[in-house]
């Protein structure tokens, strides 16, 4: 759970929880076409409502980010914060490869220290011009900054 303070000071508790599918309404507002195999989402809600959505496939040795949808742009942040989930999910699973190929994520990306790679090769498919990120050791790191 997230802790947040609204426009008016007033506390905000912003929940991100993993679901294996989503609902009607939720898969309509953020526009993620039908659930594949090894799909996974991260929903925040802020109660019942519907604030956000993170969308991942975790393979048996590496995963892949594919789309974050935030309902108000007043929330950017919360990207981050799905995004962090996302990776707290796949990492939690010992899988440590993970890869986007979404170019509207960019900063999303770099906040996340993933780096722009040319080419790399995970589970016998070679993938090109992608953001890639190793999570082994990821959440014990201490803060980096744009140098390292």
């Amino acid at each position: 759970k997230l802790k947040f303070l609204s426009e008016t000071g007033a506390k905000t508790v912003i929940e991100i929880k993993p679901y294996m599918e989503l609902d009607g309404s939720f898969a309509e507002k953020s526009g993620f076409e039908k659930k594949t195999d090894n799909t996974f989402y991260m929903v925040a809600k802020d109660k019942d409502e519907l604030i956000g959505i993170g969308k991942m496939k975790v393979f048996a040795d590496f995963a892949e980010i594919c789309d974050v949808y935030i309902a108000d742009e007043g929330f950017k942040m919360l990207a981050h914060g799905i995004g962090k989930s996302m990776l707290n999910f796949i990492e939690r699973r010992e899988i440590y490869p993970v890869i986007c190929k979404n170019e509207n994520l960019s900063d999303l990306m770099r906040l996340l220290r993933f780096k722009k790679v040319d080419e790399i090769t995970l589970g016998g498919r070679v993938e090109k011009d992608v953001y890639y990120v190793n999570l082994k050791g990821y959440f014990d790191a201490k803060c980096h900054n744009e140098e390292n």
